[in-house]
């Protein structure tokens, strides 16, 4: 118990506490621990409600002190997955990540479907425009007229990974060509 506890609690030493009082401490102990261990948790990373949902259960918070913890954090702005899926997003747009990985992505990171729809649709971004310049950074050869059959498979694979769709990926093969001739 900390410093900070015995002057909260006006705790005195040889004083008798009575059961219900202790128990009252000792829950809110454990809340404290719950929340700094959050908030540690936070520290290396921003996460999402889910993700941090995840991490406080693998040290065995009944659901009343994670359901206080994820409300507290929520409050206070710690934890705001709209916030976390923008950034994500961006960050991955820069990569030259599409919408379909994006969007699988935050999925498995537990943000709901309404949030990753917003943040999609509010997207600029042109899709062919991307892989086009995707295309750019991967074929460093000039002397390229055109793919061969495997070359195309290859390419069409990679953009697919990337979380572009067959007919985003084949848009931007058509650009890329179309500025190169």
């Amino acid at each position: 118990m900390s410093a900070e506890d015995i002057y909260i609690y006006r705790l005195k030493e040889g004083a008798e506490i009575d059961k219900d009082y202790l128990e009252k401490i000792k829950a809110n102990a454990v809340l404290q621990d719950a929340k700094n261990l959050a908030l540690r948790y936070l520290s290396y990373s921003a996460r999402t409600k889910r993700e941090m949902e995840r991490k406080l259960k693998t040290y065995d918070f009944d659901e009343d002190i994670l359901g206080e913890v994820l409300s507290f954090l929520e409050t206070h702005k710690f934890i705001d997955d709209f916030s976390y899926a923008q950034k994500y997003v961006q960050s991955k747009i820069r990569s030259g990540y599409g919408k379909q990985r994006l969007k699988s992505e935050l999925f498995q990171k537990g943000i709901k479907r309404d949030i990753i729809d917003e943040v999609l649709g509010s997207l600029e971004e042109d899709p062919a425009e991307k892989v086009k310049e995707i295309l750019e950074k991967k074929i460093k050869s000039d002397d390229i007229k055109e793919f061969n059959e495997t070359e195309k498979q290859k390419i069409y694979n990679f953009l697919g990974r990337r979380g572009f769709s067959y007919d985003e990926a084949k848009a931007g093969i058509r650009l890329y060509w179309e500025e190169r001739l």
